[in-house]
């Protein structure tokens, strides 16, 4: 009799265990670091065109430096040098963006740019991550 209970027992507590880890591993991947880049591009330059920066996780982040920039669309785009857009010129933007929340950026009059036949591309720096590179638009 005794031998039968220390197998339920070892036995649910093996399942306990494996479903209390099935549970931590899905919180860890649902907290990982995320961010989603979105965009209104608009033809009138007084309007000016809008880049949203998204935190998709669970903590804040701080974003240091951003630059935009585009390439030529073609089959060889990826070997043309990059133009340059635009970028906080020298200055540190040190930007906190809140868990699952957005900054947007505005680009009207003297810093408006057309995206017609060009590959638009941001470049975020954020304190203590790698530098993560994402296409806007299509």
């Amino acid at each position: 009799m005794s031998s039968d209970f220390s197998v339920w027992l070892s036995a649910w507590g093996a399942i306990l265990s494996t479903v209390l880890a099935f549970l931590k591993i899905k919180e860890t991947y649902n907290n990982r670091f995320q961010i989603g880049v979105s965009h209104v591009f608009r033809s009138e330059p007084r309007e000016g065109n809008d880049i949203s920066i998204q935190n998709l996780s669970g903590t804040p982040v701080l974003l240091t430096y951003m630059e935009v920039y585009y390439r030529p669309k073609g089959f060889f785009s990826f070997i043309r040098s990059k133009k340059y857009i635009w970028s906080p010129e020298d200055r540190m933007l040190n930007q906190k963006i809140e868990p699952h929340s957005e900054e947007t950026y505005y680009f009207y009059d003297g810093d408006y740019f057309t995206w017609n036949n060009k590959k638009i591309y941001v470049k975020l720096h954020f304190a203590g991550k790698d530098v993560i590179e994402k296409r806007v638009g299509k």
